[in-house]
């Protein structure tokens, strides 16, 4: 074998194959950067072998190695990836003729070898010498206004001025100890604030902007630098002046806004140019830092920080005296269905659980019931295995979280964040998916993991304030070969032995047992494989017999799909333990006498141990996916969750020592064998107990979490309200008419109704119906106003479904939504019959009545078990899933036929009185928008004709004068309403070049700002289109987005009390952006990225503005304790491909 040039082994003909790629490769860069006006080129290698880099370093002087068009988290996996293949071959980078720099450890150390580097090449030295990676908050303040708006002026701050900085001063300080509280509040640290350091240029408004921090003792420093964008000859000129006089620069401006400078003044290039040391300044800068500037330099250092388009820098805006907040006020997002995805930590008491990618958490016993409180993107696969762990070296918790994408990563506490968390780490080594994660208790940060490679993995981490730290101890390969499903880590004795257990894709549990050799080090090997499951094992458990007692017996169950749980006992002593009464049990029957009790012994740490059979527990009529201890009243207690939709909780019998089954929770044998269409949940996937034991919950197959909590007086398990959420993309929502509540539609073929729970003055969100159970993934969604909604799936017809009188009677005693007088006419609830594919309408019969079907024929007999009492759904809390699952169905009014193919998408018109909807197409023929009037459910004929390929948004003007189609042929088209139902509506114009790309969404803008339409594209931009005559629209603006735009909404009426125009979209990446609009010019002039960590990992499917009403209060105004009118709150709903529906307060916190 031979050595290529990239460090790996291969042959002779493969070597000079690459060869050849390299000499392909360096030639096409010659030609870039020589004939084609390339600047920047990349070879993209890792180059880990000396004669390597000598040769490439003779044709390429100063050019570096960088990832280009990653994710970032994409970029790290690869990366550390090829770092562990080319360990082996690395020769150290020491060759004294290159130029290179190497920095260690985040600047503990830099070296820089030949100084002969040009000037950029310097620049970059001087950049990496001045960064750091310690947290801190940068605030930015524009200057108050002065008394004269002039550049040459340099006039001091007007009265308005003076009482803005008073109260900016105020609103920063106070904002900085709540966020310290809110720290502390949620376990963190109790440390002082940092410092903060002041900024400002040396003009005398921003100076005395600062002067009220100033003399509260904060120090503030005077920056020229600082100084805002000179506008030259232009300044006070109207738009129309400058447009007069200088048309040949208004044009410019226009094609490069962020490069053009006007006469005799700097252009955004320039500005940016001069602020180099102020940037630099600011990487060094360890305390807390506000800056008071201009607009424009506050512009460009925000560009800076944020990673803006240098085109977008010209367009963002910061106005003095508003500051707009975005909260996540609620996260509705379904559990991953595998037994290894979810932990309880007994110190933070959060329940980390994996939702798709994501790693979501949640309180359970938080009595308040806000719901899952953050999602942790960064895996790109879905998440399964999480485990909480604890170091010796940081009182901090960390999460540990195994993917499909076979990494580990490693999260911690963010401290500048009351509720987010920070990915500390990317662990890669396993060439398969994570399937468990076991945790060594009382352990300085051991870990193991086991993967879809056949092996299991043995790490050491070590997590402090200044990094962390992982070391990988051993490798082991499982023999005979099979894929591990659980793992469990346990200690021998307070010694430093250590016991592993392993199980998975066979019938046998292995043991594996470590401890110190004379270097120190610690390394497993196998000491036995227990036999006698007879299918896969999905949970191993280890705990001591005498609590806390490491010298007492160790206890290993192990649960299986076998349908049984096996105990085993590990025993330390030549003598074997009492025999135990596992045989006698007489629920056994025959089986108990066929039960081996041989013993397996090995030693470690000069001491002999023996493992023998314990046990047999049987009960569960399904697959156990997971078996867990609790100590309890100086004993043990075991909880197991199994396919048979049942927990188990087990216990020894004082007497005989048998384990019994004390208490069974969940759905038990009268609803089992239950179809997905009647609410299935298809077996309980996690079994956890609480920290305190005196509560559990379990994840069934719906993806909703189910919670019991121990009533010692009355000795019973009383079922608590848990959260819910879907399990595959979201991919339609929609408000009610009024804005009372929120339906949403999902690929798990579900539609769910979410609504906000009143008791007093707590809110917290809850899934109040499931309407939709179908055989179909579902795709859109729209109210139809008067308790009705429509949905399309992926079949070719549309269903509407009417609310029933159990859901609106809850909606009313829970949620404060009134049904008026519609509600007598309602049937009480609705159900799937039998032999039917549709959900049908029922009458509730009053408790104790019987059914007879006597005298019925055999089509029209009821089914028994489909009977639902009154008292059954009057309910005094939220729904369970149980319930939601079998009682809030809504009975199916109408179907609407037409189309050839799937549904694509579906609109109502604001009046209610049309439905306008479209199917997937790939030709003329069938790419129309079909009309259905609502008195009659009957076809408008002819459908509308304009589109090629599949229609993808239907939207009607707020007037319902015009309705717009968007499609994936990149045109739009906008039809207007004839005189009569009758004649629908008519092609008024359209655009086939209207994006680059397809577009994807389009909305329209509040009827008062005119005829404003919206539409988003593939193309990375959203248009902002006016109608300028009948029968024209033409684009005003073209908003960049860093990705593809998937969806946008405009908010529906005027924002704040200056009455701005604003619009949300969303991006394929997951990206949210809130817009701000020009009312005279529709320029973006306020552009907002939510922040990163509280947007979806995945693409937005689509967002939607709440509707406004009037007088609503806690709708989208509140009011303060005296009754007065407060600030008033948005809320934008956000449906993602990650399976996440979400809710988010926006706040118009003027100051």
């Amino acid at each position: 074998m031979l050595v290529g040039a990239d460090g790996s082994t291969a042959s002779a003909s493969s070597v000079l194959l690459r060869q050849k790629i390299l000499k392909k490769c360096r030639e096409d860069i010659f030609n870039f950067l020589n004939h084609e006006n390339g600047q920047v080129a990349i070879f993209d290698a890792v180059n880990p072998l000396s004669a390597g880099r000598r040769s490439l370093a003779k044709e390429f002087a100063k050019h570096d190695v960088q990832y280009i068009g990653y994710q970032p988290e994409d970029a790290v996996k690869d990366y550390l990836a090829r770092i562990a293949a080319k360990i082996p071959h690395f020769e150290t980078m020491d060759e004294p003729e290159l130029n290179y720099i190497k920095m260690y450890n985040a600047g503990e150390r830099v070296t820089v070898n030949n100084c002969n580097f040009g000037y950029l090449s310097h620049r970059i030295v001087f950049y990496l010498l001045n960064l750091h990676i310690k947290s801190r908050q940068t605030y930015f303040a524009r200057a108050g206004s002065s008394r004269e708006e002039d550049y040459k002026a340099d006039a001091s701050l007007s009265p308005e001025g003076h009482e803005y900085a008073k109260k900016m001063t105020e609103t920063l300080i106070r904002h900085r100890i709540e966020e310290r509280q809110a720290l502390i509040d949620r376990g963190g640290s109790d440390a002082p604030l940092r410092p903060l350091s002041i900024w400002t240029s040396t003009r005398r408004r921003t100076i005395e902007t600062a002067a009220y921090l100033a003399s509260s003792g904060y120090k503030v420093r005077q920056r020229p630098q600082l100084s805002q964008l000179n506008p030259g000859v232009c300044e006070k000129m109207s738009e129309r002046a400058i447009r007069a006089k200088y048309p040949d620069e208004i044009a410019k401006h226009e094609a490069d806004p962020y490069h053009h400078r006007y006469p005799r003044a700097e252009s955004y290039h320039d500005l940016a140019v001069r602020l180099e040391p102020i940037i630099l300044e600011l990487e060094r800068e360890e305390n807390d830092l506000l800056i008071v500037a201009h607009e424009s330099v506050l512009r460009v250092l925000y560009a800076y920080l944020m990673a803006c388009n240098a085109a977008d820098i010209p367009l963002l805006a910061f106005p003095r005296n508003q500051i707009i907040e975005v909260e996540s006020e609620f996260i509705a997002v379904g559990g991953n269905r595998h037994p290894a995805a979810a932990d309880w930590d007994p110190n933070c008491l959060l329940l980390a659980f994996g939702a798709d990618n994501d790693v979501a958490l949640w309180d359970p016993l938080d009595d308040t019931h806000p719901g899952v409180r953050a999602l942790l993107s960064g895996h790109t696969d879905k998440v399964t295995a999480v485990k909480f762990l604890r170091t010796e070296s940081s009182a901090q918790p960390i999460i540990l979280s195994g993917s499909v994408d076979k990494t580990i990563r490693v999260w911690r506490p963010d401290p500048d964040s009351p509720t987010a968390w920070l990915s500390a780490a990317v662990i890669v080594g396993h060439e398969g998916s994570i399937n468990a994660i076991a945790v060594l208790p009382g352990s300085n940060g051991i870990f193991a993991t086991g993967a879809a490679d056949a092996t299991v993995k043995i790490w050491q981490i070590s997590l402090t304030d200044e990094g962390m730290s992982n070391v990988l101890l051993q490798t082991i390969e499982i023999t005979p070969r099979f894929f591990p499903l659980a793992l469990d880590l346990g200690r021998l004795d307070c010694e430093g032995s250590w016991i592993l257990a392993i199980a998975g894709t066979k019938s046998i549990v292995q043991i594996y047992v470590a401890n110190c050799n004379e270097s120190g080090v610690r390394t497993f090997h196998l000491a036995a494989n227990l036999s006698g499951h007879e299918g896969w094992i999905r949970s191993l458990a280890f705990v001591y017999e005498e609590e806390d007692d490491p010298t007492s017996d160790l206890l290993l169950a192990s649960a299986s799909q076998d349908k049984y749980i096996r105990l085993w006992r590990v025993h330390q002593g030549p003598e074997l333990p009492a025999a135990n009464n596992a045989g006698n049990d007489p629920a056994l029957g025959a089986l108990g006498k066929s039960l081996s009790n041989k013993a397996h012994r090995f030693e470690s740490g000069g001491k002999r141990y023996s493992v023998t059979f314990e046990a047999l527990l049987l009960g569960h009529d399904d697959w156990i996916y997971t078996a867990s201890w609790r100590p309890w009243k100086g004993g043990l207690q075991l909880l197991s969750a199994s396919a048979d939709n049942s927990l188990a909780i087990w216990e020894p019998d004082s007497s005989s020592g048998v384990w019994v089954c004390i208490a069974r929770l969940g759905e038990i044998s009268a609803q089992k064998g239950s179809t997905t269409a009647t609410g299935s949940t298809g077996g309980f996937w996690q079994g956890l107990w609480s920290p305190s034991g005196m509560s559990v919950v379990s994840l069934g197959r719906t993806g909703s979490w189910r919670l019991w909590t121990l009533d010692e007086a009355q000795d019973r398990w009383i079922q608590g309200i848990a959260i819910s959420g879907h399990v595959k993309p979201v991919n339609g929502i929609a408000w009610d008419v009024n804005g009372d509540y929120l339906l949403s539609t999902s690929s798990d073929q579900t539609t769910r109704l979410f609504a906000e729970w009143q008791r007093g003055q707590k809110r917290s969100w809850y899934e109040f119906a499931r309407p939709q159970i179908h055989g179909y993934d579902l795709n859109c969604i729209d109210s139809l106003g008067g308790s009705s909604f429509i949905s399309g799936a992926d079949e070719k017809l549309l269903r509407v479904f009417e609310e029933p009188k159990a859901v609106a009677n809850l909606l009313s005693k829970l949620c404060g939504i009134d049904a008026g007088a519609e509600n007598e006419a309602m049937p009480d609830a609705a159900n799937v019959p039998v032999l039917g594919l549709s959900n049908k309408a029922i009458q509730a019969v009053e408790d104790g009545l019987l059914v007879s079907n006597e005298d019925q024929d055999a089509r029209e007999r009821v089914d028994p078990a489909s009977v639902v009492h009154k008292s059954t759904l009057d309910l005094a809390h939220p729904p369970f899933e149980d319930h939601l699952a079998r009682h809030t169905l809504w009975p199916e009014s109408e179907k609407l036929y037409g189309h050839g193919y799937e549904i694509s998408t579906v609109a109502a018109s604001h009046d209610r009185s049309l439905v306008a909807t479209a199917c997937k197409a790939s030709s003329v023929d069938h790419a129309v928008i079909r009309l259905y009037d609502t008195q009659e459910w009957r076809e408008i004929k002819p459908a509308l004709m304009a589109h090629y390929l599949t229609v993808t948004s239907l939207k009607f003007s707020s007037d319902d004068r015009y309705l717009l189609s968007v499609g994936r042929d990149r045109q739009w088209a906008v039809f207007e309403r004839a005189e009569t139902v009758e004649e629908g509506y008519k092609l008024v114009t359209s655009n086939p070049k209207g994006h680059s790309r397809m577009i994807l969404d389009a909305s329209w803008a509040p009827a008062e700002a005119g005829r404003i339409f919206a539409t988003a594209g593939r193309d990375k931009s959203v248009k902002i289109w006016e109608q300028v005559n009948e029968k024209e629209f033409v684009c005003k603006t073209t908003i960049s987005a860093t990705h593809p735009a998937n969806a946008v909404d405009f908010l529906p009426r005027f924002y704040g009390a200056a009455g701005k125009l604003y619009l949300a979209f969303g991006t394929e990446a997951g990206g949210i952006t809130i817009c701000g609009l020009d009312r005279a010019t529709l320029a973006a002039v306020n552009v907002c990225e939510l922040d990163w960590r509280i947007v979806p990992s995945k693409s937005i499917s689509q967002l939607s503005w709440r509707p406004y009403r009037p007088g609503s209060k806690g709708v989208n105004e509140t009011t303060t304790d005296d009754g007065a009118e407060a600030e008033e709150d948005y809320h934008l709903a956000i449906g993602s491909e990650d399976s996440s529906l979400r809710v988010y307060s926006v706040s118009d916190l003027a100051f």
